[in-house]
């Protein structure tokens, strides 16, 4: 009975702990397969890629997470290795809320990579953009497959951003998919699922992160956060389709044509997609910081910040000087109330 008693007050205690965050990552990845996560929670502190680490049992392995902040909740992707084993990710050093109690405890997720082959790669695992955008995939199967891409919009503009509802691929082989913004008007965000396979996987749940129920399928989804929509320069030729890019109006002084000249808009990244580091409070950039979607970001290297000696100095200056007037003050008193012992004076008595 004190046995069953103990355990139920170990569990109680634990129970906020375990559920302050919400982790979402599948139990199981192919190899080859990008991962996905999201991590919900009340945190005091943004989660950054510097406070993710992944762990091959209790071995630090070297996989770079790459980390965004979409509707109050952090979106994590990274390539895994081709190695099967048992993994674990683990992000720590960052303040969340437990309940009412602030918690900076170590939130960890275990997962295994198996010894099987993902039908393809992706990248990126997720998207911040306010202009036209692609999607790399890459067949890892030694054969033909065809992907099949659909959307489903969570909030914002119902409006349709796909170019193509399908592509195909040879072995081996890397293809972008390119969306299409020119119809959203309104801050939205989408989630895009790309499926391989011949069953149908439409009935696949929200954030599901992984195969459906259907034998042979596999899929991704991937969050789109249109944060916010300008209007392009478009040049009305051949093909309405043509839109100018930004490097190359960078690159072009001037061009003649009879199109219709409209805002150029500006690309806004997050710190991540700029290759950039996000510097905590205790630390300073050594480099240029520019401003990025998320948070001021360093395209440098993050330090910890060095205080000025200056103060220091001056503190230490008064110190001396204090010690040197107070000797020379009772150097002098007493010099001045000193009497000289006449000893022939005594004598003489």
């Amino acid at each position: 009975m004190k046995r069953i008693v103990f355990v139920l007050v170990i569990f109680l205690f634990l129970f906020p702990i375990i559920f302050a965050v919400e982790f979402t990552i599948k139990d199981e990845f192919k190899q080859g397969e990008t991962l996905l996560a999201k991590v919900s929670g009340n945190f005091v502190e943004p989660v950054l890629k510097e406070n993710i680490n992944f762990y091959r049992g209790h071995v630090r392995v070297s996989i770079e997470p790459f980390v965004a902040k979409i509707n109050d909740e952090f979106y994590i992707y990274a390539f895994l290795p081709d190695t099967a084993n048992n993994y674990s990710m683990v992000i720590s050093g960052v303040k969340y809320m437990n309940g009412s109690q602030l918690s900076e405890a170590n939130i960890t997720k275990e997962f295994v990579i198996t010894n099987s082959t993902a039908d393809f790669s992706l990248s990126p695992g997720f998207v911040v953009a306010d202009s036209d955008f692609s999607l790399e995939v890459q067949n890892l199967k030694d054969s033909k497959i065809t992907i099949e891409i659909t959307s489903e919009t969570i909030s914002g503009d119902e409006e349709d951003f796909l170019f193509n509802d399908s592509v195909s691929l040879r072995s081996g082989e890397i293809k972008k998919i390119k969306f299409n913004l020119d119809k959203i008007t309104e801050p939205t965000f989408k989630i895009v699922q790309l499926t391989s396979g011949d069953s149908d996987s439409g009935d696949s749940s929200f954030w599901s992160f992984g195969s459906s129920s259907g034998s042979g399928d596999f899929n991704y989804e991937i969050p789109v956060n249109v944060f916010e929509i300008n209007k392009t320069i478009r040049i009305h030729s051949t093909s309405d389709d043509d839109v100018i890019n930004l490097d190359e109006i960078a690159n072009e002084t001037s061009e003649e044509n009879n199109s219709e000249e409209q805002e150029v808009p500006v690309t806004t990244l997050t710190c991540a997609e700029r290759g950039g580091k996000i510097c905590s409070s205790g630390e300073e950039c050594s480099g240029t910081v520019e401003n990025a979607r998320d948070a001021p970001c360093c395209l440098a290297e993050c330090s910890q910040k060095t205080t000025s000696s200056v103060g220091k100095i001056i503190g230490w200056a008064l110190a001396a000087a204090a010690i040197i007037f107070v000797l020379w003050f009772f150097k002098y008193k007493y010099n001045g109330t000193k009497r000289e012992i006449n000893l022939f004076g005594i004598g003489k008595k």
